[in-house]
Parts: structure tokens; C-alpha cells; sequence
């Protein structure tokens, strides 16, 4: 029983570097977050329209990962963005879409209006999620076709007025001198 005590304990010994080695790539692998996963996650949320766009995104590792409940958040999304003002409940699908994914923690930080724009800004928590559980699909609507309102301009064409006498050159209007004469 002794000699396997030592011969236990000189293994763990000789092997302690290697744990460490598990222990610190199973703690960066906890902390390993799927950005583009996150983003296309974003973007298949985001409700398409005209001047609603997010200006500044800032995505990043939690250090100490924040928990909440039994979730431990390892990442955080910043995010500021444009709203037309009559269109703010935009913010707020965008916000319900988004906490609909058990992921992610959403914390709307209000809108700010300014000549009729509203800046907005969201903070945005996320725990580690297996890459296979995005299941969001990006649906890109058509194209919307602009008519122009105004009518093209018209050109500008120059009247030809009759020439009086359609016997005299236009470039030598003396008939009796020839060009060639000149000096």
C-alpha cells in the first residue's frame, strides 16, 4: 500500500506541469467566445430598416466572467446605434429578439434624442454556447426599387433658324470673295 502511495504520489509529481497545462486551456476554453457566431447572431436580428444601424461595436472577454443566477457571463457586446425617432420601437424588437436567446442577457441603456434621431445604446452579456445551438438564419429582404419623383431634365436643343440665302457659305459670307484668295 505504501509503494503505491509514493509511486501515486511521484506521478502526480512528474505530471503537475501537464495538469496545469489542462487546467489553464479548459479555463481559456470557458472564456472562448464564437464571434462570428455572435455577430451573424446580430445581424439575423436586427430588424432591416431605413436609417436604423448600429455606428460602434465593441466585443469582448469579461475578466472574472460576471454571474448571474447559475449563468456565467465570459463575454460582453457594446453596442451604440441610429433610430429615426418616430421608428425607437425598432430598439426595443431588436432587444426582444435578442433576449429571446437564453445566451445572452440584454440591457437596454436608453435612447437619446437629437433632431429628430435617437442614439441608442445596448450592453449586451454572453456565456459560452456551443457553436451547433446557433440556429438564428439570416433572411436578407429584396432590394427596395426607387423611383425617381422628378422627371428627368429636358435637354436644351438650339433652334436652327432658315439660313435667308442658302446659296452664301456660312463660314464666308462675302460671295464674292473666294477664301482661297486671301492673303
Amino acid at each position: 500500500m505504501t509503494k503505491d502511495k509514493i509511486d501515486h504520489e511521484n506521478f502526480l509529481r512528474e505530471n503537475l506541469q501537464a495538469r496545469a497545462d489542462v487546467d489553464a486551456y479548459r479555463e481559456w476554453d470557458q472564456s472562448n467566445i464564437p464571434w462570428l457566431n455572435e455577430l451573424y447572431n446580430l445581424s439575423a436580428n436586427f430588424p432591416v430598416e431605413d436609417n436604423f444601424r448600429i455606428n460602434q461595436l465593441t466585443a469582448s472577454i469579461s475578466t472574472g466572467g460576471a454571474k448571474k443566477g447559475n449563468k456565467e457571463y465570459v463575454g460582453k457586446i457594446a453596442l451604440m446605434g441610429i433610430v429615426p425617432g418616430a421608428k425607437q420601437d425598432l430598439v426595443r424588437q431588436f432587444t426582444q429578439n435578442m433576449t429571446s436567446d437564453s445566451h445572452l442577457r440584454v440591457v437596454n441603456k436608453g435612447i437619446v434624442f437629437n433632431k429628430g434621431m435617437g442614439e441608442f445604446r445596448l450592453d449586451i452579456d454572453v456565456t459560452k454556447q456551443d457553436p451547433k445551438k446557433f440556429l438564428a438564419q439570416l433572411t436578407v429582404p429584396p432590394p427596395k426599387v426607387v423611383m425617381n419623383p422628378r422627371p428627368a431634365p429636358k435637354m436644351e436643343t438650339k433652334k436652327k433658324t432658315p439660313d435667308p440665302d442658302p446659296d452664301t457659305d456660312p463660314d464666308n459670307p462675302d460671295p464674292d470673295t473666294d477664301p482661297g484668295d486671301m492673303p
